[in-house]
């Protein structure tokens, strides 16, 4: 499976909880968000809202505006629920092969070398190539990203021959 940003958090959460006919075994992610956002410093403020006991009341508040315009939002964000339990359940999952591609200036992934992961294959994309940037948004249509994700996805095949 090839997922980007919150897909690859859909994918483990998929190999981790449900039992296919076709097992997920390996997961290939773009854009990787393992450890979660801080943009807007808001894993910043709700790991003090966390500290302080007002993270329910804050919550609360937060659902009713939040919610209806994107619902999975906060689960992106460092430290959500959503992370928390998908590391606790075990990321990386034994049995799936894990290749992440990582950019350096991904804007989303606040701190973008915190998506990799031990126990995954992390590609990073070089930063200082021809003054170019791959950000979240625009990683698919980047020629490097298709070709690790194409390496990825035939890395058994050439191993075979």
């Amino acid at each position: 499976m090839v997922a980007q940003g919150a897909g690859g958090l859909v994918a483990q959460r998929i190999v981790q909880r449900e039992r296919t006919a076709a097992p997920i075994d390996r997961l290939i992610t773009v854009g990787p968000i393992w450890r979660g956002t801080n943009i807007g410093f808001l894993g910043d403020t709700e790991d003090i809202s966390r500290r302080l006991g007002t993270y329910d009341a804050i919550l609360s508040l937060e659902k009713p505006l939040i919610d209806p315009w994107c619902g999975g939002c906060r689960e992106l964000v460092r430290g959500s629920d959503l992370l928390r339990d998908l590391h606790r359940a075990g990321l990386p999952t034994r049995g799936v092969q894990y290749t992440n591609v990582i950019s350096p200036t991904d804007l989303l992934v606040s701190d973008p070398f915190t998506a990799a992961v031990d126990g995954m294959d992390n590609r990073f994309l070089d930063a200082g190539r021809a003054g170019r940037t791959a950000h979240h948004f625009t990683l698919l249509t980047d020629a490097a990203v298709v070709q690790h994700v194409r390496d990825a996805l035939l890395g058994d095949v050439r191993q075979a021959y």
